[in-house]
């Protein structure tokens, strides 16, 4: 038998009524009471559900993909990959439901939730969340199995599935030096994840690679992840401006080619620009965009995988997997 009411009461000496108005959430409840209770539920591990016989042991056939963004439509890379889930799960027999990360971070916070009976699916997968260090560890004493996408996490029981950015930047560094470009400039984001500093780092691997220098003058940073309103006529008016732009992501590649447009700038004669990502908006703009495209669907088939295994045969296993990005050469680098 798990902590009850009762327990609660004979603990903080705050009668069992007035313990039931503040786990319903009552506000007629006055707030040092209400503070001794919650200590209280705290202290004692209360969990309201603990005492329905089998519940932990209730299966939903039902897996979780959490996303930080929760407008799918705002992003075809994840939207991407979602799908991608939705289809591969159901082909094993299990639906597929979305989260966001505030989702999970109240569920997992929230003095009014209660374990992994607050989860309505069978484990979680995490498509490049960006507060999992807050939550990883909570799911995981609840023996909630979590797949981990596009991030790293040296959590015992939880698998993660990357790509190797780093190696691709430094794959389209050498591509763009082999078309004849020795003035190649990043157009970076603000560093928020593992991801952002592997593509910074490759870029400057292969400038290493081809004997090209660091320059200051040729990195920017763009405080819109979409690359919106940005001005690029600093960086292309400078005595030595860049032949070639690397951009952090497509959406920032395609505004970028848009805005140097505007300033008369021909791509790829006057600048080649590439993207990364892959997201089904690259062939939709002129010139198309030359970019390294995301396996999503394979990731996303792997990630099914490995949390089904998980679900299966109660794999707590860590595993540290990498799906191989490529480069996909199309006219805005002036190849084609």
């Amino acid at each position: 038998m798990g902590i009850t009411i009762r327990d609660i009461e004979k603990e903080t000496g705050v009668s069992r009524s007035t313990v039931e108005r503040i786990l319903n959430n009552k506000r007629t409840v006055d707030d040092e009471k209400k503070r001794t209770v919650l200590d209280a539920v705290k202290r004692l591990n209360y969990n309201p559900l603990s005492n329905i016989p089998l519940l932990n042991k209730v299966k939903t056939s039902s897996i979780g993909v959490v996303s930080h963004i929760t407008n799918l439509s705002y992003s075809p890379f994840y939207n991407k990959f979602v799908n991608a889930m939705k289809s591969i799960s159901a082909t094993s027999g299990y639906d597929c439901l979305l989260y966001s990360e505030q989702d999970i971070l109240r569920k997992t916070t929230d003095e009014f939730h209660f374990g992994r009976q607050n989860f309505n699916c069978d484990g979680l997968v995490f498509f490049c969340p960006y507060q999992y260090e807050k939550y990883l560890t909570i799911l995981r004493s609840w023996d909630i199995p979590c797949v981990l996408v596009r991030r790293k996490s040296d959590l015992p029981g939880v698998a993660c599935i990357n790509n190797n950015d780093e190696k691709s930047m430094k794959e389209m560094v050498d591509h763009l030096y082999s078309l004849g470009h020795q003035r190649i400039a990043y157009v970076g984001a603000h560093k928020a994840s593992t991801q952002d500093e592997e593509r910074d780092l490759g870029y400057r691997a292969g400038l290493k690679t081809n004997n090209l220098p660091v320059d200051s003058n040729l990195e920017l940073e763009v405080s819109d992840m979409r690359g919106f309103r940005y001005d690029y006529s600093k960086l292309m008016e400078q005595e030595n401006p860049p032949t070639a732009l690397m951009c952090y992501d497509d959406h920032i590649a395609i505004n970028a080619m848009r805005e140097l447009q505007k300033q008369g700038v021909r791509i790829p004669d006057e600048a080649a620009v590439t993207g990364f990502n892959d997201d089904g908006t690259c062939e939709l703009v002129n010139p198309a965009l030359t970019t390294i495209r995301i396996n999503t669907e394979k990731i996303a088939e792997m990630a099914c995988k490995v949390l089904i295994d998980k679900l299966v045969n109660n794999d707590v296993a860590e595993l540290n997997l990498v799906v191989k990005n490529e480069l996909v050469v199309r006219e805005s680098c002036g190849a084609k």
